[in-house]
């Protein structure tokens, strides 16, 4: 189908799928999923995760306050993940120029990345570990535990950050 999508709701869940075009969703309480989508999508839930799979856009923005944000499959130039109590979790290419923001206050942040990437990352968590299956050579200490790095020819800019979390970079 294609659409121009735009969803609001206090209390249930959304489920959108199949659609071509830009989607637009915002719940108080209750679930966001949405899968298979050729377009922009902004999706937020107040209270509940955001579940994005299968989605080629421009732009790609996942928000939480008090749930997971879960971005599988995701082609996207810009990628923005975020949620204040919850796990966060990226699996899908880095585009060369693009830019990737995924945050957790009180939670662990995933990325899981082919073994043929070329980014500039920037990791930052105040009482959580970082865990890479790439070789990773810091390039810039900002004291505490903030710190930058480059895999393979860098590119696309991909920036981490979990306050108290774990943050683990995954090859799949």
């Amino acid at each position: 189908m294609r659409a121009s999508l735009a969803v609001s709701v206090v209390d249930g869940e959304v489920e959108i799928r199949d659609i071509q075009g830009p989607v637009a969703v915002v719940t108080v309480e209750g679930e966001v999923r949405i899968q298979n989508v050729r377009g922009v999508v902004a999706a937020k839930s107040f209270d509940d995760d955001v579940i994005l799979r299968g989605i080629r856009g421009d732009q790609v923005a996942a928000e939480s306050i008090g749930g997971d944000v879960l971005m599988d499959d995701i082609e996207s130039p810009d990628v923005a993940g975020s949620t204040v109590d919850g796990e966060v979790r990226f699996v899908g290419p880095l585009l060369e120029g693009g830019e990737y923001t995924l945050v957790t206050h009180d939670g662990d942040l995933t990325v899981r990345l082919s073994d043929r990437v070329n980014a500039d990352v920037s990791i930052s968590t105040f009482e959580g570990k970082f865990r890479s299956d790439f070789p990773v050579q810091v390039s810039r200490f900002r004291g505490g535990r903030e710190f930058s790095f480059t895999l393979g020819e860098g590119g696309a800019k991909l920036v981490l950050r979990a306050f108290d979390g774990d943050i683990r970079l995954e090859k799949r």
